[in-house]
């Protein structure tokens, strides 16, 4: 069995966490009301042969040419777990992007969304939000450690005006 057929089945069977606590203003679960559990927090570090958006604990499918769903969460009958677990899965995409620099920019993220059901109203819609809070958090963070216009600048350059392919022998020429 390769590495990766490994590490797909250690996520199916992966140990789970139990979610202890709830947003502020939140009604804790009833006794009905089964606690949904946390994926096990882990690297993403490609140590298998390719690292891939499958492999997060949010997704479903992708093997053996199965479609995958870039957002299938747990059921969770509760919205403030459900919040939990949305903040639980938007950290676990953050270790993914952050062990794997390589594949930081192809939009995963818009695909993520693309799956996400909007229209939802019920528990799962919590699921959504603490994923977007998660994520907030995060980027607040990395926009206080750094300039954000001189970054989107250094990330940019190669597509300003300057740098666009123009054409040939015409008024359009870049000055060399």
């Amino acid at each position: 069995m390769n590495t990766r057929a490994t590490l797909l089945a250690a996520k199916k069977g992966q140990a789970k966490r139990p979610i202890t606590s709830m947003p502020k203003g939140r009604a804790a679960a009833t006794d009905k009301a089964a606690a949904p559990t946390f994926p096990a927090r882990r690297g993403y570090a490609p140590q298998l042969d390719s690292a891939t958006v499958a492999d997060l604990p949010f997704t479903q499918g992708g093997e053996f040419g199965e479609p995958l769903r870039r957002w299938a969460p747990a059921e969770v009958e509760d919205y403030g777990q459900a919040y939990l677990l949305g903040m639980e899965y938007a950290a676990h995409l953050m270790q993914f992007k952050k062990d794997n620099p390589g594949i930081a920019c192809i939009n995963m993220l818009g695909h993520i969304v693309a799956d996400m059901d909007f229209k939802d109203k019920g528990a799962a819609k919590g699921c959504i939000v603490g994923f977007f809070v998660q994520i907030e958090r995060a980027m607040l963070a990395a926009a206080q450690a750094v300039d954000v216009f001189k970054d989107l600048d250094a990330a940019t350059a190669h597509l300003r005006p300057e740098h666009a392919p123009t054409k040939r022998g015409g008024k359009h020429d870049r000055a060399t």
